[in-house]
């Protein structure tokens, strides 16, 4: 599959830059269907996307590069799999957790190593994850929960139970307090 993007939307540093002039056509995995900017990673001055790869339970690991005579981004590494992620959905936490509703779990990779580091339990059909400071939050469609997972460990810390909805959570997103409470 052919993932077509606009490669700054889905970078979190991005809102801050004027988008880049193009688009590119970047080979990925079998129905790429999540994708998130990876910030985990300043050892060097490179950008990261991971894409879910629902179709071959897999994520692509992208490295980008910004041109130093034009504001666009260079594919310095393209279509690097890790492999072991049963029917990923979502991607979050700069890129590290992944979701796989199939299973029941959430997964967490190395992107570096080109590696999962682990695999857990949550709740029913773990669609979407959101990160705030040290702490992961995972919508569960299949039984309106929301697990939440302390990131360093990569334990279960809570489930939130019985939250209204009709169809179920498919998604969720982070919003610090005021104060940073």
């Amino acid at each position: 599959c052919i993932l077509l993007i606009l490669l700054l939307a889905a970078m979190p540093w991005a809102h801050s830059q004027r988008p880049p002039g193009s688009v590119q056509r970047i080979p990925v995995g079998l129905s790429p269907i999540g994708i998130a900017g990876a910030t985990t990673q300043p050892l060097d001055s490179s950008a990261y996307a991971v894409v879910a790869n629902s179709g071959e339970d897999s994520v692509s690991v992208l490295r980008f590069r910004e041109s130093t005579t034009s504001r666009d981004y260079s594919v310095l590494a393209a279509n690097v799999r890790i492999t072991g992620i049963p029917a990923p959905f979502g991607v979050a936490c700069g890129g590290i957790v992944v979701t796989s509703p199939q299973s029941n779990a959430i997964t967490k990779i190395d992107i570096q190593r080109r590696a999962v580091v682990a695999s857990l339990n949550v709740g029913r059909l773990p669609y979407l994850a959101a990160c705030m400071g040290d702490r992961v939050y995972v919508s569960n469609a299949g039984d309106n929960t929301v697990t939440v997972v302390d990131l360093a460990s990569f334990q279960v810390v809570r489930v939130i139970g019985s939250i209204p909805g009709s169809r179920g959570l498919h998604g969720i997103v982070g919003v610090p307090s005021p104060g940073g409470a």
